[in-house]
């Protein structure tokens, strides 16, 4: 979706920039304050059109630059995590806006957005199935909810600005560091705590885009999202994930150079049965007889 998203703007500039070039090819400047006018018939309007191109790419460049907040899992500017419905309404109100616009280029836009927005919205269903019982652990530790709020927002801002130097934004990096040692100082001689904040972390990370490795499993998720729709709620749709993820990990490679080898056995990670045993098997890990 960014990746279409940021085609359209490009587009846009394109049809800016042709319009402005014809436009400033009907006169020029012959002197300061002088100007001479090629073609005084078309000239008025080959400027109004430009300035509507201008507008229109202005309108989408907007749009464009505020998806990726709206899509992010932590508002960077008071470090909340943000909850689905709160991201729905930032996808709205983009969706009002360009369609605001009233060009094709943005009115399309537009239109994929309504159409994917369920399916850009299943990342904070995930997440939010998850914060549940994180949150009732905070509460259950720090037993104010002010100070788990304060907990979490400090672990969630640690978590987004490392999170960008890794991908790339370095200047972030003092930052980054001064939110990691608040982390570490509220976590200070508190195990609890500790363990708290690696959890948030590792669903954070479970819960965010990615666009590399992660998309060799894009075929397999397919199913999932188009089938999500039909589950009765978030969790048996979680649920269902949950068993794609296990059987994934647990499948071996037919070829290539990790042939024979699951990404569990990669990892360094043992299943176990319901009784202890160690298995390679998902049915089993479930309880169930093996595969056959």
């Amino acid at each position: 979706m960014l990746a279409k998203a940021g085609q359209v703007r490009r587009d846009a500039e394109r049809i800016a920039l042709r319009r402005l070039e014809i436009a400033e090819k009907k006169a020029c400047w012959v002197r300061p304050g002088f100007m001479a006018v090629h073609d005084f018939d078309n000239w008025e309007e080959a400027h109004a059109r430009a300035e509507r191109a201008i507008q229109v790419a202005d309108a989408i460049g907007t749009a464009v630059n505020l998806l990726p907040e709206a899509l992010d899992l932590v508002d960077r500017r008071t470090a909340d995590i943000l909850d689905r419905d709160t991201a729905a309404w930032y996808i709205e109100q983009i969706i009002l806006h360009l369609r605001a616009t009233e060009s094709d280029l943005a009115t399309s836009l537009a239109v994929t957005l309504e159409r994917q927005r369920r399916e850009l919205l299943t990342f904070h269903d995930w997440l939010d199935i998850g914060l549940v019982s994180w949150r009732d652990a905070a509460l259950t530790h720090f037993e104010e909810p002010e100070l788990a709020d304060l907990f979490e927002r400090a672990v969630a801002r640690a978590w987004h600005l490392s999170r960008a130097v890794t991908n790339g934004r370095t200047a972030l990096r003092p930052w980054a560091t001064d939110a990691a040692n608040d982390v570490r100082a509220l976590c200070q001689n508190d195990p609890t705590a500790e363990r708290l904040a690696s959890k948030l972390f590792a669903l954070l990370d479970g819960t965010a885009r990615t666009s590399s490795a992660a998309e060799n499993v894009n075929s397999i998720l397919r199913a999932y999202i188009w089938g999500h729709r039909a589950f009765r709620d978030r969790r048996t749709a979680q649920n269902w994930l949950n068993l794609i993820v296990l059987w994934y990990n647990l499948h071996r490679f037919q070829r290539g150079k990790r042939k024979g080898h699951s990404p569990f056995d990669l990892a360094g990670v043992v299943v176990h049965t319901p009784d202890g045993r160690p298995t390679t098997d998902w049915l089993e890990a479930l309880g169930y007889a093996q595969a056959a």
